[in-house]
């Protein structure tokens, strides 16, 4: 996969960026890099990392073509590649302005992560310089983080607030504000705390404002745990699932959109997911079965290169019945944080969690 990747950059220029058969040049972020940073950390390097580093270099810094001369709405007719729109801006002011270029917002937030994902793979390519740079880079979600609203708020060039409903991708300010998979305990001390942050998060569940039936909302139910409330999010995986599948023609609440609906489900059935994709952490959720048998193929713990096939056993006795989380033990060592590392899942042997059917409170430091 990252050797075609790396093959469609050597014909076209440029990575894909929301590639569907064919490039569909939709969307707003640049989220191959994180494809290729999840490789990276899981030790996949079985192709020319150098160039990798290139390509996706090229995604952080070169604008695309006539950036100030276009809004790039989504979908717009004969624009050229779409890779990064207000790049331009961003890399002076941190920020995509709203009065300059559509979507700014969500743009802004995902070039953030898009910054996180590319300084692991300059890290990974030996370009510890860059790296650093693109690490302070993903802090720019604080550019847009309007205190006294308590939301993200797309900004104009001047600096001033361009109002709530301004700069979004299918979605709003509520979805939006909680948009920093990379660093939810920064995003946390943004908002004022830990308690403050479960207070805003509370708000938006009970407000109505998730929607799973697409991407952004995804990751959400997640940031509980992350920030050390864990049971909450244990609560919550179990009656999205329940409210947006169902073994029917009909299972899926929302686009597929090359398999993230299914993909939602099958990580948080397992009973973890990857809240940050450019890194080699899953938060622990609540897993949905008693009983999961993961077949594994021969070099996935070792980054595709040797190894045997071999099977990992997540054990949850009671789990339909217990939806919150008591104990982790992988292979027998005891885990107190929220948060199990793809190493530690791909070479396990067996993953037990022990259930309650009333809330304790593991892994409630967070990871």
């Amino acid at each position: 996969m990252m050797r075609s990747l790396l093959r469609i950059y050597d014909w076209s220029g440029r990575l894909p960026m929301w590639a569907n058969v064919v490039e569909t040049n939709i969307m707003i972020g640049t989220h191959v890099d994180a494809v290729l940073a999840n490789a990276l950390e899981r030790n996949f390097t079985d192709y020319n990392v150098t160039k990798a580093w290139e390509a996706v270099k090229k995604n952080a810094y070169v604008p695309p073509v006539d950036d100030t001369e276009l809004l790039y709405y989504d979908r717009e007719s004969y624009t050229p590649d779409e890779v990064r729109a207000g790049l331009t801006a961003y890399l002076t002011d941190g920020y995509v302005p709203n009065d300059q270029w559509a979507e700014s917002g969500s743009r802004t937030l995902d070039y953030a992560f898009d910054d996180y994902a590319a300084s692991v793979v300059a890290s990974r390519a030996g370009d510890q310089a860059t790296a650093a740079e693109l690490m302070q880079r993903s802090d720019n979600y604080r550019t847009i983080y309007n205190a006294n609203t308590t939301f993200m708020e797309a900004r104009n060039a001047n600096g001033t607030w361009a109002g709530s409903d301004q700069g979004w991708t299918e979605g709003d300010d509520w979805i939006y504000t909680f948009n920093v998979p990379h660093d939810p305990n920064g995003l946390a001390k943004l908002m004022g705390g830990r308690a403050q942050t479960k207070a805003k998060l509370d708000a938006y569940f009970e407000g109505g404002y998730n929607n799973q039936a697409n991407e952004p909302s995804h990751h959400a139910p997640y940031l509980y745990a992350a920030i050390g409330y864990p049971a909450w999010t244990q609560n919550l995986t179990r009656a999205i699932a329940a409210n947006n599948y169902n073994a029917t023609a009909a299972g899926l609440s929302g686009n597929e959109d090359l398999g993230q609906m299914s993909a939602w489900y099958l990580f948080s059935a397992m009973g973890f997911y990857p809240l940050n994709p450019a890194s080699d952490e899953y938060v622990v959720g609540s897993p949905f079965f008693e009983n999961t048998t993961i077949r594994l193929p021969a070099g996935a713990a070792t980054g595709g290169i040797g190894g045997d096939e071999h099977t990992v056993s997540v054990l949850a006795p009671g789990a339909p019945t217990k939806p919150f989380v008591k104990s982790l033990k992988v292979d027998g060592v005891e885990i107190v944080k929220p948060m199990l590392l793809h190493s530690q899942i791909v070479g396990a042997s067996c993953i037990e969690f022990e259930m309650s059917e009333v809330p304790t409170s593991w892994g409630d430091q967070g990871i």
